[in-house]
């Protein structure tokens, strides 16, 4: 039977990606995933542990600090309530984020009245080398905040 012909639910469990080790929870080292990504072993390994989350029921202007050391965003899940598009600026920086001043290391459109869920790209994930905070506003690296707070979990390593 070929990939393509597997069926969606085996034996109660659910099929998983080429490379990835069910058991370990975590992709083999130097092995190809479905869209062709190889794992180097020290990113196999970094797959094995669990992630962490944060929450933040309003998240505005004001950065908040998500991890105070080095470490990997990979995954993010909020709602945009505004009729607005809102950005999120991601910063590799702790205490010393001035929003609208400091460079954001990239930043996500939220669509207005829309969501997004998943992670920012593929496994494992984006690196901060210092920290990891974010802050929500009306531009990509302006400092204006949204009409309405946003609410938002953050996974990360």
């Amino acid at each position: 039977m070929s990939e393509t012909d597997q069926p969606l639910v085996t034996n109660g469990l659910v099929p998983v990606p080429q490379g990835y080790d069910r058991a370990n929870g975590r992709y083999k080292a130097n092995e190809s995933t479905p869209n062709g990504a190889v794992f180097a072993a020290a990113d196999a390994d970094a797959n094995a542990y669990g992630q962490d989350v944060v929450t933040f029921t309003a998240l505005s202007s004001t950065p908040r600090l998500v991890k105070a050391s080095r470490g990997l965003l990979t995954g993010v899940n909020v709602q945009n309530p505004n009729n607005a598009d809102v950005f999120l600026q991601w910063f590799d920086a702790a205490d010393d984020v001035v929003v609208g001043t400091t460079t954001p290391k990239f930043f996500q459109v939220v669509p207005a009245h829309g969501a997004l869920d998943g992670p920012p790209c593929a496994p494992p994930g984006i690196g901060f080398a210092a920290a990891i905070s974010v802050a929500a506003t009306t531009t990509p690296t302006g400092a204006v905040a949204p009409g309405v707070a946003l609410p938002i979990s953050v996974f990360y390593k």
